[in-house]
């Protein structure tokens, strides 16, 4: 579970405004009461199993990125955790598969896009900004956020944000120990959304 939420500076807490390399993460690590850090990105994407084409059949998601295996992946209900080692397979919120017949095998295209999404498990109560979730590594998930050329800033190995556990943490020690950052509860974080 997440206790706190680093983001860039000035971002307001919102993950659309933040941009963050990955490695900050290890000196996040080596402060006071952080227990664990992970590293997340948030995408807002259309779409549709491979082969459809209709309007009617068009899905908003947030495709969010996550280290396979970290604190923050959610529990696998139906079908398999994600892996590092095959690219662009997906975990889903069931309420894809209760709403729109998505199942595990399923291809999705995405809107604008030329990477196919493998679906292979079913998380529960997972949503972001309002809408379904569709979980997926990180590296992934900047293939897909950062493809046009210069999109990641100069910025090696991007993330949106980095979640952090621990109950001692105090946020303004870790602001002022770390440069460039700004860190939120898990509400603070939920309202910048």
């Amino acid at each position: 579970d997440a206790d706190y939420f680093v983001f860039e500076e000035g971002s307001r807490h919102s993950m659309s405004r933040s941009v963050l390399p990955e490695n900050i993460i290890n000196d996040l690590k080596e402060q006071n009461g952080v227990v664990n850090a992970s590293p997340m990105g948030s995408l807002v994407a259309v779409v549709l199993k491979e082969g459809k084409n209709s309007d009617s059949e068009k899905i908003d998601v947030s495709i969010i990125g996550i280290e396979p295996g970290s604190f923050i992946e959610p529990e696998v209900i139906e079908g398999k955790p994600l892996t590092e080692a095959k690219s662009f397979q997906v975990i889903v919120n069931s309420t894809l598969k209760e709403e729109q017949g998505i199942e595990i095998g399923d291809r999705l295209e995405i809107e604008g896009k030329t990477d196919i999404l493998e679906v292979i498990g079913f998380v529960e109560g997972e949503s972001f900004n309002h809408l379904p979730s569709i979980f997926i590594n990180i590296d992934d998930w900047r293939t897909l956020n950062f493809a046009a050329p210069g999109s990641d800033m100069g910025i090696e190995s991007p993330v949106n944000t980095i979640v952090l556990q621990g109950d001692t943490i105090e946020p303004d020690k870790l602001e002022n120990s770390v440069e460039g950052i700004e860190v939120a509860t898990k509400k603070e974080a939920i309202n910048g959304i």
